[in-house]
């Protein structure tokens, strides 16, 4: 068990294998109407699975913004991502 409830919900929620295209096309077009909390979450959805597996986690930024490398991203990582994502958007469409 990690320090971050939330992504311990999604890790059990969630396989090990990638996310399907559609699933990726999905979470791109929903993230791009995301308020900032939800996009601060990603980031930190991303930043504690590296910290906690004791790797480094690298990012690029312009400044004003954050450039998640998804694809390169392990799959289960990728899974957590999507399903928070889609439950966010819901959350936020409801």
């Amino acid at each position: 068990m990690s320090k971050l409830p939330l992504y311990d919900m999604l890790s059990k929620k969630t396989d090990d294998t990638p996310p399907s295209p559609d699933d990726i096309a999905t979470m791109h077009n929903a993230l791009e109407y995301f308020d900032k909390p939800g996009r601060e979450l990603v980031y930190v959805l991303a930043k504690h699975h590296y910290v906690a597996s004791g790797h480094a986690f690298e990012i690029d930024s312009d400044g004003s913004s954050v450039v998640l490398p998804f694809a390169t991203f392990p799959p289960k990582l990728q899974q957590i991502i999507v399903a928070f994502v889609k439950m966010h958007s819901d959350k936020l469409t409801n």
